[in-house]
Formats: C-alpha cells, structure tokens, sequence
C-alpha cells in the first residue's frame, strides 16, 4: 500500500480537523505484527471506495488533496517506467508479454491498487471477523484473531469472514494447524497461509 494513504494518529486528527467530511474514508488500519501483538491498530487508512474521480473529491475533499499531492506522483512515476519497460520489451519482441498493472492504477490514482472490496462486501453485516497473520512462526502455533469490522486489514492480513466461536475453534485448532503446515507454502523460513492450498482444501466439519 503506498504510504500517502496510510496515517498517524496525529495525522489523521489534522486531516479531520481540517476537512471534517474525510472521517468518512479514514479507517483504523491494523497489519500483522500489530494482530499479534498488540491485537489493535496503530495507525489509520484512507480507503476511497468511489469509482469516479469527482465523486471522490466531493465525498472527502482534505483526503482527496492529500492523495492527490503524495499519491498521485507515485502512481504516474510508476505507470511511466512501466510504459518504457513495456515499449523496449515490444521493441525487442512484438509478441512480447507486458503487463499494464500500473496504467490502471494510475488511472484510478485515489483508490488502492487492490482494495478487498470482495472482502469488505462479505464482512460489512458482521460486527467482527477472524484474521491471522499471513506469515507465521515455525516455533509457535498459529494466532487467530477477532477484530472489528471497523477496522480495514493490511494486505498480509488472511480474513475469514466467519463472526462466530464455533468457526474460530475449528480455525484455531490442532487438526486446522497440522493441515496448516502441511499444506502451506513459505517466505523465508515462516509458513505462509494461503487460501487456495490451505483453506480451500481443508476438509471442514459438518
């Protein structure tokens, strides 16, 4: 996530302070060493969820100028490098496969890259939702979690959106965490849960 979209406590009570209307798309932002140890967040997001540009600045005009000044050059020096990468790849190979990831981005600048909107739709009835860190330790089990649905989870955060105990259970059981391990893929050293190899298949009690 680019960091222009990420707040400070005292940050996020300037721009509030300063256009009252952002309160709407600023959001507590919890990552994983935050799940794991403090199990609340220590900064805020600013998460847009219009589409359209003048829309976006009408909702949360402070939010919006904030993004504009810090996030929006980011997305332009990105979209141009992959625009030249792209034009001498095709200058070499005019079949050559070139992605346009950061042309789209920019094109909607003021919105994150990947917003989890297929996450924040599954969850927006429930009042919590279960995470864990998407990598873990090898010395320790797992750590599931409850948290809010207030709260907008980093990238690395894997979301359940199961609000009740009897799902947290089996989650956080032995038989869930052998299948865990046993399936999962790694970055390093840790075990990184993944959905397709590791939930998706878990055979779930009935």
């Amino acid at each position: 996530i680019t960091e222009a979209f990420v707040l400070t406590d005292d940050e996020a009570r300037a721009l509030v302070a300063s256009d009252p209307a952002s309160r709407k798309v600023i959001y507590p932002y919890i990552i994983g060493d935050e799940l794991l140890h403090k199990g609340s967040p220590g900064r805020w997001v600013i998460d847009f969820a219009a589409r359209d540009l003048s829309e976006a600045r009408a909702l949360a005009p402070g939010a919006f100028e904030r993004l504009r000044r810090m996030a929006l050059p980011v997305r332009e020096a990105a979209a141009e490098k992959e625009q030249t990468a792209n034009s001498l790849a095709l200058e070499k190979n005019a079949r050559a496969r070139v992605n346009w990831h950061h042309r789209n981005f920019l094109n909607q600048w003021w919105q994150h890259s990947y917003r989890r909107e297929e996450l924040l739709n599954a969850v927006k009835d429930l009042d919590r939702f279960i995470t864990i860190s998407g990598t873990a330790s090898e010395h320790r089990k797992p750590v599931f979690n409850f948290v809010s649905t207030g709260n907008h989870p980093s990238h690395a955060l894997q979301c359940f959106a199961f609000d009740d105990d009897y799902s947290f259970g089996i989650l956080q059981s032995t038989a869930h965490e052998l299948w865990f391990r046993g399936r999962c893929s790694s970055l390093e050293d840790r075990p990184r849960y993944t959905a397709n190899t590791v939930f998706k298949t878990f055979p779930w009690p009935q």
